[in-house]
């Protein structure tokens, strides 16, 4: 076996010797020893031992003791047994004359670099091998094992030399297309094919053949390797005819370059004029998207009314295609058309929009108002019409409106007011006017708020509305008491209660006075305080300036005065 192991094989005995070395030399005795390492007995003659991947090649002569007389001698037999004596493997030899030979008949020489047997006998001359992958690959495709052929090609590609891993492969699917087990075959094909597109298309036409279109389309490359045009265009114009849900998810998911974008158009159209069918637009429409007609898609997504046309024009810029048709799109999704069109008013002015909705008044008072909360002057020419539909539509809005913008007539919002008794804003736009008195005489009048009376008075700053306010007050007693619990904080109260007539009763008058003085001696302590803080400031500031006057200038002595 090696150089210092020796295989002997006599009789029905096996030994395994080692030859070792003595530590220390003796020079009495030999250098070199032979030691058994492993020795068993046979139920069989050796007619000749090799060593084999650690276990033993046996030529076995075998006799059936149990045999009638003159039936013959046993076939030999060439077994694989491990050291432990455990059979491996046994294959019973043909030899020529067999009968009538014995064990002396046979011998077995070994050729260790080859790895092959001569097995000698009378009549022939037998060599046996080690089979290797290939070898085993072939037992499998001959059992038409080809699922095993395929893992143990893919496990072992290095030890493969008359095999490939593509052939074996290309059986194995066949296999399962006769067998129909067409998922099976289909998930396997990116394994199998790779990157080979010839492969793959002779696959693609073998499932085409099959009407198994579906099955393999999850699984067919779009690049690495990309399939020839035609490939593509078959399966699509296939499902046109079969399989419309299908269709639509290829057309959105592959890319446009792999297929003819032009001749998939021409026969949806084809098959739209024998069946109208929403997934047949909707196929269309994402190919005219790839084609650059984005118009034709436009009218398809307005046909299906799909929400996702707002997001087609804004992608591609499509306004001018959607500027005449702006209340289609408010009443298609109010929302979505709100917030398109108020973004965009350099591509849809204002001007365009809000004739257009003229017939729903809702609608465009919507637009107007997401238009001023966006930007307060992009719809300044329409904040007179905003106006009426404040008050018509959301009325607690009007009167921040009116604060807010400057850009309408107060005669025109004064006489809606007016005709609506909307005393809040009527009050506003007088004030807005000028006419501070009609204004405090209206609000107190219609609504008794004394409270907003006194938010009037402090917003116009006019010492005669006070006066207005005091004496109007102190013509209705039930007034005094509001009175009198706000306005110290604005009017010195001495004016207000030295003025209240002798016996008129006032709910709470004792807690209103004190609050009153409180307030008073508050307003007064803050004057204080403020003119305190003001000297102090006018102090220190003087001094900063008197100092920095006093510093001196640095000067050139070049310099000319």
């Amino acid at each position: 076996e090696t150089p210092s192991m020796l295989l002997i094989g006599w009789a029905d005995f096996v030994k395994i010797a080692q030859v070792k070395e003595r530590q220390p030399r003796d020079g009495g005795v030999p250098q070199k020893y032979v030691e058994i390492v492993c020795f068993f007995h046979t139920d069989y003659f050796i007619c000749g031992i090799a060593p084999l991947n650690g276990n033993l090649v046996v030529l076995a002569f075998v006799v059936d003791d149990e045999a009638p007389p003159g039936s013959g001698a046993a076939r030999p037999e060439l077994r694989i047994v491990a050291r432990s004596n455990d059979e491996v493997s046994s294959d019973a030899l043909s030899m020529h004359g067999f009968e009538s030979l014995t064990a002396k008949d046979y011998r077995m020489a070994p050729l260790a670099s080859s790895k092959l047997f001569f097995i000698v006998s009378p009549k022939d001359v037998v060599v046996a091998k080690s089979r290797d992958m290939d070898d085993h690959i072939s037992w499998l495709l001959d059992r038409k094992r080809f699922g095993e052929a395929v893992k143990e090609a893919e496990q072992h590609p290095d030890l493969l030399k008359r095999h490939k891993l593509q052939d074996i492969g290309e059986k194995h699917i066949e296999q399962l297309l006769e067998e129909g087990e067409y998922d099976q075959a289909a998930a396997l094909c990116p394994r199998l094919l790779k990157e080979n597109a010839s492969l793959w298309v002779k696959w693609v036409d073998a499932f085409t053949k099959a009407q198994q279109q579906h099955v393999i389309v999850p699984y067919i490359p779009l690049r690495n390797p990309q399939l020839p045009q035609d490939s593509y265009n078959t399966l699509l114009l296939h499902f046109l005819g079969s399989d419309l849900a299908l269709l639509n998810r290829l057309v959105t998911e592959w890319p446009s370059s792999v297929y003819s974008v032009p001749v998939v158009i021409e026969a949806v159209k084809r098959q739209l004029e024998r069946k109208e069918d929403p997934l047949l637009f909707e196929a269309l429409a994402q190919l005219n998207l790839y084609a650059g007609h984005f118009d034709k898609a436009l009218q398809i997504y307005f046909k299906l009314q799909r929400e996702d046309v707002f997001d087609l024009i804004v992608s591609y810029r499509l306004y001018d295609s959607v500027r005449d048709k702006v209340l289609a799109l408010m009443k298609f999704h109010e929302d979505k058309a709100l917030k398109m069109l108020v973004n965009c008013t350099d591509k849809i002015p204002v001007g365009h929009v809000v004739p257009q909705l003229k017939e729903d008044r809702r609608l465009q008072h919507m637009y107007l108002d997401a238009l001023f909360q966006k930007d307060p002057r992009a719809g300044s020419d329409f904040h007179e019409l905003q106006v009426e539909l404040y008050a018509e539509i959301e009325y607690p809005k009007l009167l921040p409106f009116l604060r807010q913008s400057n850009h309408y007539r107060l005669e025109t919002a004064l006489a809606l007011c007016e005709r609506k008794k909307l005393y809040p804003e009527m009050v506003f736009v007088l004030g807005r006017m000028g006419n501070g008195k009609q204004a405090l005489s209206l609000l107190l009048e219609h609504t008794s708020d004394v409270q907003q009376a006194i938010d009037f008075c402090v917003h116009q700053g006019d010492e005669e509305l006070w006066e207005d306010l005091i004496k109007y007050c102190l013509n209705h007693s039930d007034l005094v008491a509001p009175l009198l619990h706000t306005i110290g904080a604005h009017v010195d109260p001495v004016k207000v209660v030295s003025r209240i007539p002798l016996g008129m009763h006032i709910d709470g008058l004792r807690e209103k006075l004190i609050k009153i003085i409180a307030d008073y001696h508050l307003q007064m302590s803050l004057k204080e305080g403020c003119e305190r803080i003001l000297e102090s400031d006018v102090i220190s500031l003087a001094h900063r300036l008197h100092k920095g006057q006093k510093r001196g200038v640095r000067v050139d002595a070049r310099a000319r005065c």
